[in-house]
């Protein structure tokens, strides 16, 4: 496994998630800083208890604390941490870490990805309603590319494979066709609510909206 790689979760000053970092952006942020401007961050220091059979209760820490570099280098690595081995000493990763110079919850835009239009349509045609399978789908430049068409929200939707064979480079009103509604762009949303996946279980007590835990 290479450490230097592995995901740590970034909170916000009010311990909100923010970000996924790797192992060595967490650590040169915590090196870092510019003074209170842009203070460095700080390591999440937690502990857990530990059964007989050496399993880890990861969702329920006995101990947690936000603390500097210099006091993180000082932390002992117990056997169910990660750590970095340098020439003069083993350091223990963080899971989290702390970015106090950020307070507010940063905002995601979402972008005109085939995957995004499929879950703002529900992936049904929006020439028809019909609900279509992922290989009966097909995604439909409204105004095609050739005529000018972007691809943007509002230009892109979901359409049966067979009926957009048929539209070809077409506009619907070329083709015949009629939309159910006007595409629209997604609002932007709270960038936690993106961060639905646990990359370690000890996430798990920061985030509300888990879909899927990895890792241990």
């Amino acid at each position: 496994m290479n450490i230097i790689n592995q995901p740590v979760l970034a909170l916000n000053k009010l311990w909100q998630r923010i970000d996924i970092k790797s192992v060595k952006e967490a650590f040169i942020a915590m090196m870092g800083g510019d003074g209170d401007k842009n203070p460095p961050a700080l390591g999440i220091a937690m502990d857990y208890n530990v059964d007989a059979d050496g399993n880890v209760d990861w969702v329920n820490p006995t101990y947690t604390e936000p603390v500097s570099w210099e006091r993180w280098l000082e932390l002992p690595v117990r056997d169910y941490d990660w750590a970095i081995h340098t020439n003069n000493r083993v350091i223990r990763v963080p899971r989290q870490i702390i970015q106090p110079n950020y307070v507010k919850m940063p905002i995601v835009t979402p972008r005109p990805t085939k995957d995004a239009i499929r879950k703002r349509d529900g992936n049904r045609c929006q020439y028809t309603g019909k609900l279509l399978t992922w290989k009966e789908s097909n995604i439909d430049h409204v105004i095609p590319r050739d005529q000018g068409g972007k691809n943007t929200f509002e230009n892109m939707v979901v359409s049966d494979i067979k009926l957009n064979s048929i539209k070809a480079n077409r506009t619907p009103q070329q083709a015949g066709l009629k939309l159910l509604r006007k595409p629209v762009a997604p609002k932007p949303i709270p960038r936690s609510a993106t961060l639905t996946i646990a990359y370690h279980p000890s996430w798990v007590y920061f985030m509300d909206n888990v879909t899927e835990v990895r890792g241990g």
